[in-house]
């Protein structure tokens, strides 16, 4: 069995997100987990306490800011590579130049005919291709939190998919045999915690 992918959804028209969350879940290649909310700060405290989403699909128009989508991208940075998605009305050259510089992995003008459909194409596409790539946590974050993952898992090999431990063992046998368990379908990054002497 392979894990849900898990979607955060950021939209401040409720009807826009039941509709993005509703294609998502009819969806039959993949098994989505989706959560939606309406403003920055909101997605801000669950990305802070959860870290682990595959998928954001970011409104650009989001109170109380004129470019929210594109302050929740720049701000997205400090949560570990995850695909990210822009979904706007107010699509123009000069916003999608914004949104890609900001690390948007896709650009979706809401206005077009099928454009849902594309949304769901486009993030489909992005997760397969993530499916066979190694997920090494960000360099800053791996800086910050050193002390606290050699005093967790000193001596122990520790996987990682998006910054979140998913697996840890003393050996290379038994974290395989821990992630096999899991059924992921991401391959993880993995470090040694070494053991101070």
């Amino acid at each position: 069995m392979v894990k849900p992918r898990k979607v955060l959804i950021i939209e401040n028209d409720l009807k826009g997100r039941k509709e993005i969350e509703r294609a998502f879940c009819m969806d039959e290649e993949f098994d989505f987990e989706v959560t939606e909310v309406a403003e920055i700060e909101e997605a801000i405290k669950i990305l802070e306490k959860e870290r682990r989403f595959d998928l954001l699909v970011i409104d650009w128009r989001l109170e109380p800011l004129q470019e929210g989508g594109l302050e929740l991208l720049k701000a997205g940075r400090v949560y570990f590579p995850k695909i990210k998605i822009v979904y706007t009305a107010y699509a123009t050259l000069e916003n999608c130049v914004k949104a890609m510089q900001a690390g948007a992995d896709d650009y979706i003008d809401k206005n077009q005919e099928g454009s849902l459909k594309k949304l769901l194409e486009s993030a489909k596409e992005k997760l397969r291709a993530r499916k066979f790539e190694e997920h090494e946590p960000d360099s800053d974050w791996l800086s910050e939190h050193a002390e606290e993952l050699m005093d967790s898992y000193r001596g122990e090999l520790i996987a990682f998919i998006d910054g979140k431990v998913v697996a840890h063992a003393p050996t290379n046998r038994k974290l395989a045999e821990k992630i096999k368990e899991m059924c992921l379908d991401e391959k993880p990054f993995i470090m040694f915690a070494p053991v101070e002497v």
